[in-house]
């Protein structure tokens, strides 16, 4: 009887389904992973062993046993999944698997397909073999828009953010790269400041897109544009909040809103910006929004940042030394149209910038810039070659009797008489001096922005 019910249980063991063998090695950018158990195929499933890979891409691997789950971490990208259940969690959001990770000798095996996607790997099965193939893990767009500014930040899992979306003719330029990039929807869209430049072209985006969450100035103005950009807004029935200093984890990367209208929004039209600091690892990215001198000197910003948009199309009071010493950017991007009526960007604000040390692009002379980054690196692309300014403007004075510099005895501050500030002196407020020391010797300070010298 006994050897009956072995053979029975025997033969019930063999008929049960194993997993089966999926492929024999795995590679990652042609390199063979050295793997501690083989790939398998469950329900239809490829499953892989999760240390190897994650350690291979250079994640922190941890396991808790008491509660049977597996921590991955990658720059600030935290992925936890417990065993046997069919959730996980990307930085606190939860999100669903088609099938649960489990244990096979001791050794955690997870689903293939989401471990890469959220670790920034291609998949491609080829016979005997999977190839797995490290891709940009972000790449943000800084489309040309001519007046005004736009960017769309990519992130994994099918992440996409639209931070402004241009006036109300080229946010067609906006609509093409997201067309290019095979975009269905918006996880986030911020509006940085009630501008034409900004808010006309995104009104008529919302219209064409879903839309999850609005994060806005708030700062109401009357124009037509305005109204049309509200109207779009309730009508994509995306969660919509005045920016307030949050701070948004998505895979990859952290959004955090640098002001609040407590602080400096109510001071003046330029106060009124979302300033937007996107993290993806080791790179830190800051949109400046409208804010200029004296406001973007006062930002909270504990560590440099590697990539700046600079503020209201590169004037003279964007970008200021205190800014610049706090931000320490090694690249600069000034959105700007190329005829604009201003002049724009200033030659003195690029002139620091560059003193700064930074790399400058402007959309006006590079067009569109797309920069990408793994998290520890990053590259800039620029559509075409073309120099912005190079040198800082240094001019004549109007009338080379009268003086090289022009003073404002009410400020006590002298400039180029060429500077934009120092054309809006009044004559009878004007004071001129023949060098700087001159200006100096008379109590006088030099304009932060043209810098005479």
């Amino acid at each position: 009887m006994l050897r009956i019910l072995m053979t029975l249980l025997i033969g019930f063991l063999v008929s049960l389904p194993l997993p089966a063998i999926a492929s024999q090695s795995i590679s990652l950018d042609g390199q063979k992973i050295v793997l501690t158990q083989p790939p398998v195929t469950e329900q239809g499933r490829t499953f892989v062993p999760l240390r190897v890979i994650a350690e291979a891409v250079g994640c922190e691997v941890g396991f808790d046993s008491s509660i049977q789950t597996v921590r991955i971490q990658k720059h600030d990208q935290i992925i936890r999944m417990k065993l046997a259940e069919n959730e996980a969690y990307i930085n606190e959001n939860k999100v669903s698997l088609d099938a649960p990770a489990f244990l096979k000798n001791g050794i955690t095996l997870v689903p293939l397909r989401f471990i890469s996607e959220n670790l920034g790997l291609d998949v491609q099965y080829t016979e005997g073999e999977i190839k797995l193939t490290t891709k940009d893990y972000a790449k943000i767009f800084y489309i040309d828009v001519g007046n005004g500014d736009a960017t769309y930040i990519q992130l994994p899992n099918h992440t996409d953010i639209l931070i402004n979306g241009g006036n109300e003719k080229t946010y067609i330029n906006v609509l093409e790269v997201l067309r290019k990039q095979k975009v269905d929807d918006l996880e986030l869209v911020i509006n940085t400041h009630p501008g034409a430049g900004q808010m006309a072209g995104l009104a008529k985006i919302l219209k064409k897109y879903k839309v999850e969450r609005i994060i806005d100035s708030n700062a109401a103005v009357g124009e037509s544009y305005y109204v049309e950009y509200q109207k779009a807004a309730k009508e994509t029935e995306a969660k919509w909040e005045v920016a307030n200093n949050q701070t948004i984890q998505f895979p990859g990367a952290t959004i955090s809103i640098l002001t609040n209208q407590a602080g400096t929004w109510g001071r003046d039209f330029a106060g009124k910006s979302a300033v937007t600091l996107i993290t993806i690892g080791d790179i830190r990215f800051l949109f400046m929004g409208g804010l200029c001198y004296p406001l973007d000197g006062q930002l909270d910003l504990n560590k440099p940042v590697q990539v700046l948009l600079a503020a209201d199309a590169g004037s003279n009071k964007s970008s200021s030394e205190a800014l610049l010493k706090k931000a320490q950017p090694e690249t600069v991007i000034i959105s700007v149209d190329k005829d604009n009526k201003y002049g724009f960007p200033h030659a003195d604000t690029v002139s620091r910038i560059q003193n700064a040390g930074a790399k400058v692009f402007a959309t006006s002379a590079n067009g569109t810039v797309v920069v990408t980054t793994d998290g520890k690196s990053y590259e800039a692309v620029i559509e075409r070659q073309g120099e912005a300014i190079t040198k800082r403007r240094v001019e004549p004075p109007v009338d080379q009797s009268q003086g090289l510099y022009v003073g404002d005895s009410k400020t006590h501050i002298f400039h180029w008489p060429s500077c934009s500030e120092a054309k809006e002196i009044k004559y009878y407020d004007r004071v001129w001096f023949k060098d700087a020391q001159h200006a100096l010797d008379n109590g006088y300070q030099a304009d932060i922005f043209c810098r005479p010298e």
